[in-house]
């Protein structure tokens, strides 16, 4: 089998003081190619419109410092975290850009987000209170956003209940609710009417506020896939996760936007075996040859992100071509055919997703051989797998998710 859209040849050596030299597994993550996409998309929204790199869980897995610092560093206006500890730990890694918390704040982590200068998301007076009470004890301005829940129905304050929480927060001093925001719920499907309809809802309760006197100098709703595919909703702001990374929710990429691929898993060969017909690999002996085979041993396993159900029905590139997951992918390790792949030996690099020279086996088509999204994937991803970032081809720091640091 041959990697589908590409050419056949092998991908370009690594250097010989690289330091994946010595990794049984890691993400390659292109910084080069991540500013681009930065660009890519200032470019295809509408002018005058922000752009927020969403960060959370861990930058999708590729790390949130680096991704944060490579972003802005390309334009990005502000950052997006789900959760206040996320943007406690970029406010440590020294990152002093504007960050806004999605999710629920707890009223007992207002005096932090207000400590730390974090933008909230607002959907009831209880935290609206705490945020003015910390306000008032650390003497500087606490920053909200007021999130309208117009059919996702998630989280959110409901668009009837909007003007009475917007008339309770104007009466708190030291609160500044600048912003007003909503998130779709299917702006990545086909079929466009519930996110046009969310858009209506989104847009007859911000007018309802104005009429009451109550405007917000920045409004939000696109997510990545409204980013591509409703103009019309991206306002004063975008939210972008998923499209940094050159990845298109609905597996659908305009041509005009030129993306490119920033990341891929890689793993290194531990051992080539011989096996005779009737023979099998790996726990269960699930998987046995119907003729003499050659197989792979893959140091990366369910620990790493090379998701069990991949077992016996998964592929991965190696020298440029695709070959089959064979036997149960187990904790550590998983073997692959490559019988018909020549020059494979201890040390070849194995792509479980992303660039393998001129070959690719892209996120959406890895996510699809086990009925899951590319989020999912980047996301399983183990703290224990080293991230490698990269500019200009060369190695600028490796370190994993678990805080250690190789280089």
């Amino acid at each position: 089998m041959q990697a589908e859209t590409r050419s056949n040849r092998a991908p370009a050596p690594f250097a010989v003081d690289d330091p994946t030299n010595t990794l049984p597994c890691w993400l390659d993550v292109d910084l080069d190619a991540l500013a681009a996409n930065v660009a890519a998309v200032q470019q295809w929204i509408t002018p005058g419109t922000q752009l927020a790199a969403v960060v959370k869980g861990q930058g999708y897995g590729l790390g949130a410092e680096e991704i944060s610092r490579a972003a802005l560093a390309a334009g990005a206006q502000c950052l997006a975290v789900a959760r206040v500890h996320e943007g406690l730990e970029l406010r440590q890694a020294g990152i002093d850009a504007p960050i806004l918390v999605l999710n629920r704040t707890d009223p007992a982590e207002a005096d932090l987000a207000v400590r730390l200068h974090l933008t909230v998301t607002l959907d009831g007076a209880e935290l609206a209170r705490a945020l003015g009470d910390a306000a008032a004890r650390w003497h500087r301005s606490a920053q909200a956003h007021l999130k309208v829940d117009t059919g996702l129905h998630r989280f959110g304050v409901d668009p009837e209940r909007a003007l009475p929480l917007a008339r309770d927060v104007a009466a708190i001093p030291g609160l500044a609710v600048d912003g007003l925001y909503t998130h779709f719920a299917s702006a990545d499907e086909s079929d466009h009417a519930y996110t046009e309809e969310q858009i209506k809802r989104f847009s007859h309760a911000t007018e309802r506020l104005a009429s009451a006197g109550y405007s917000f100098p920045l409004r939000h709703a696109a997510n990545s896939a409204a980013t591509l595919a409703f103009p019309a909703a991206h306002l004063g702001m975008v939210r972008v996760g998923l499209l940094l990374y050159g990845v298109s929710p609905s597996g659908y990429l305009p041509i005009e936007l030129a993306l490119r691929s920033v990341v891929s898993f890689r793993a290194r060969v531990a051992r080539v075996m011989e096996l005779g017909a009737g023979e099998g690999v790996g726990y269960g002996q699930t998987w046995r040859a119907e003729c003499p085979t050659r197989v792979a041993l893959v140091a990366a396993g369910y620990a790493d992100g090379v998701l069990r159900r991949l077992s016996n029905k998964g592929v991965a590139l190696i020298n440029g071509r695709e070959v089959p997951i064979i036997g149960r992918v187990s904790m550590d390790q998983t073997t692959l055919d490559i019988t018909h792949v020549p020059g494979v030996s201890v040390g070849t690099v194995v792509t479980f997703f992303g660039e393998d020279g001129d070959a690719q086996l892209d996120l959406h088509r890895f996510a699809q051989q086990v009925d899951t999204i590319p989020h999912d994937v980047l996301c399983a991803v183990s703290g224990r797998v080293a991230r490698v970032y990269r500019r200009d081809s060369r190695v600028v720091r490796v370190a994993r998710l678990n805080g250690t640091v190789d280089a």
